[in-house]
């Protein structure tokens, strides 16, 4: 069991990362421990949970369970939610599609590209969203010409699109972004401004982000070629000083 100071470490360094400003009942953890004379020492004051003892950082973890708990709750609602819209709309869509039977292709490529990621974004500038969850696919409404006049097939796709936002999940175009081969996390492939540029690099048919860093195969290569580099280097200095 932990002791009383691993304790007041643990709950100095969770009201340090989770408060919610003044007027929070995080920030008032502070006012307690001082009032039982606890001073923070290098670990607890650190911001870095690591640094807590083994005590110290058991409780810690579980106070972050408990504060995160509410949020993992609504994740796992929004999800269900979610998850179950593609499972209506794929019922929809093998009754859209066959009673527009030239068009089934259309149907089925839309519901192959909607896809739910559960890992965030590793896209410089974009936050993950508080449900945890981030869709892509073709949010387009189906539609067709028929002599020089559009007409609409379905408007399934821009509904789901309208469904998923209004439950907090931001909704991405699926030949605008990827999945990152190695973590899961979402990457844009199509420039959003002039000042873009791609946060991935790309190597035997995957794709790695700017998080993962996949490891360079050339490297032994270089260091051999900078040695060879520099033993020639030495050779000719040495013919130099002997000349």
């Amino acid at each position: 069991m932990a002791d009383r100071f691993a304790i007041f470490d643990a709950y100095y360094m969770f009201a340090s990362l989770y408060h919610g400003g003044q007027g929070s009942k995080e920030y008032a953890i502070f006012g307690r421990l001082d009032r039982l004379g606890y001073k923070p020492g290098l670990g607890a004051s650190s911001q870095r949970p690591e640094r807590l003892s083994e005590d110290a950082r058991e409780v810690f973890d579980r106070l972050v369970y408990a504060h995160e708990a509410p949020a993992r709750a609504k994740t796992a609602k929004v999800k269900a939610k979610a998850e179950r819209y593609l499972r209506l709309i794929g019922s929809f869509i093998e009754r859209a599609s066959e009673s527009n039977s030239g068009y089934q292709w259309q149907f089925r490529s839309m519901l192959q590209d909607m896809q739910l990621h559960y890992n965030g974004y590793a896209e410089p500038g974009y936050t993950d969203p508080e449900c945890g969850i981030v869709a892509t696919g073709n949010w387009n409404d189906i539609t067709n010409y028929v002599d020089g006049t559009r007409f609409t097939l379905s408007d399934i796709p821009s509904r789901i699109g309208n469904l998923f936002e209004k439950l907090g999940i931001p909704i991405e175009w699926s030949d605008e972004w990827v999945s990152c081969s190695h973590c899961g996390k979402l990457v844009r492939t199509e420039p959003d401004s002039m000042s873009w540029h791609p946060s991935y690099t790309m190597g035997e048919g995957e794709i790695w982000c700017h998080e993962c860093d996949e490891p360079d195969d050339d490297s032994d290569e270089s260091d051999n070629e900078s040695e060879e580099s520099d033993d020639e280097s030495d050779e000719t200095e040495g013919q130099e000083l002997d000349a």
